[in-house]
């Protein structure tokens, strides 16, 4: 590994600095407005809340309460969604929402209340359905239920089903799936186990042939072993075959086992072309950092120019007011918000500045490093040493190129 010299740690470090600084200065011209503007959003959806429950608009309720759930995690959103679907009539929907919440909280006014509106829905169902639970070994199957996929359910997994004849099925991969009929009557709580068992698939063979000795050859990114290889025992499905020989580029190609055969695959020697140049990470980097320099300047520009028409604008307002005699207070207030407003353009446009010519001076910088680091890499290039044995005597030889 090449050591680093003190001049580029401290380009590094000065490179890490003005990055950082960059970044403060987006989080001060951004980070209060944002604040605020949460806020606000999560009160204009309670009081939005609160007027279509008071219009018994139950659906629109239901999806304010979801949201704010998703932002602020209170149990008690989960009963007024509850509520909803019971004063909708729909009990299992109801009767998920009220048990979740029962889950979160612990202690509360409304418990006594939704325990009594559980236990009364669940008394209201079992007079024409009757709780099931399906577990499976192993769990996490996926489950059908008389021939429909229960999205999103796997096992173990607790549902309400309706009196009679019903087909329950669980699948998962690698294993054989476990179908079950069973009749549903009324009574107490019911647990279906099901048992799932281990698919033995017939295998498939692999041969890889290759001209070219020593190549590593990899399976779906893992390596098998050197070529030459022997037969390789792999389950049925399509793979990625990669083969790196000791020089020149790798290849790749798909291959499909078959059960009970045996595929072979014949891999030509590679062509071993000249080493094209690649960009380096630094350059990508600096590549990077100049264009969303660029941008933040560019907006930075743009916010500027607003803010200063903006306020031009206010003053050529003011100042035909002045001529006309019609300044009054509510005026004037106006136009200190036009010059509050060209101000904030112009704070915005200074973090914007900053952030940019930071990242740009970065770029700068990384490219100043890079540059150098491949005239070091081409010097020591030009020169090479190979051993040479001959009989009984080792010797280095050198090569300088000019």
């Amino acid at each position: 590994m090449q050591r680093m010299g003190p001049t580029e740690v401290r380009v590094r470090v000065l490179a890490a600095w003005l990055v950082a600084l960059s970044l403060v200065a987006l989080w001060l011209a951004f980070e209060a407005p944002l604040r605020a503007e949460t806020a606000e959003s999560v009160d204009a959806l309670d009081r939005k809340m609160g007027e279509h429950w008071q219009k018994k608009r139950y659906a629109e309720v239901i999806a304010i309460a979801s949201k704010l759930f998703r932002r602020t995690a209170d149990p008690r959103l989960l009963a007024n969604i509850g509520r909803c679907y019971d004063l909708m009539r729909r009990d299992i929907q109801a009767l998920a929402y009220y048990e979740r919440y029962l889950r979160l909280e612990k202690e509360g006014s409304r418990l006594a209340v939704v325990r009594a509106r559980v236990a009364a829905i669940r008394e209201r169902l079992a007079k024409t359905m009757r709780r099931l639970t399906i577990e499976s070994t192993p769990t996490g199957a996926a489950l059908w239920l008389d021939g429909r996929r229960l999205s999103g359910a796997t096992t173990p997994h607790t549902l309400w089903v309706r009196l009679g004849q019903h087909i329950v099925e669980a699948r998962l991969p690698g294993y054989r799936p476990d179908r079950r009929s069973l009749t549903v009557v009324s009574g107490p709580p019911l647990t279906l186990a099901l048992t799932l068992e281990k698919r033995h698939e017939l295998r498939g063979m692999l041969r890889v042939t290759s001209h070219s000795i020593g190549s590593r050859v990899l399976i779906d990114g893992r390596s098998i072993g050197i070529t030459p290889l022997p037969p390789v025992s792999l389950a049925p499905r399509r793979y990625r075959l990669e083969l790196r020989p000791p020089k020149g580029p790798a290849q790749v190609q798909w291959v499909e086992i078959l059960p009970g055969k045996t595929t072979v695959v014949t891999l030509a020697a590679p062509t071993v072309r000249p080493r094209q140049r690649r960009m380096t990470p630094m350059r990508l980097a600096a590549w990077i950092s100049l264009g969303l320099g660029g941008a933040l300047l560019a907006t930075g520009l743009g916010l500027h120019l607003d803010g200063w028409r903006i306020n031009k604008n206010a003053d050529n307002w003011v100042r035909a007011l002045n001529g006309s005699q019609q300044l009054t207070e509510q005026r004037y207030r106006e136009y200190s918000a036009r010059f509050d407003k060209s101000h904030d353009r112009l704070r915005m446009a200074v973090g914007f500045y900053s952030a940019g010519a930071a990242l740009v001076l970065t770029s700068v910088v990384l490219f100043i490093v890079e540059s150098q680091r491949g005239s070091a890499r081409e010097r020591l290039g030009h020169f090479r040493l190979s051993p040479e044995v001959s009989g009984n005597r080792l010797s280095l030889y050198g090569r300088m190129v000019f």
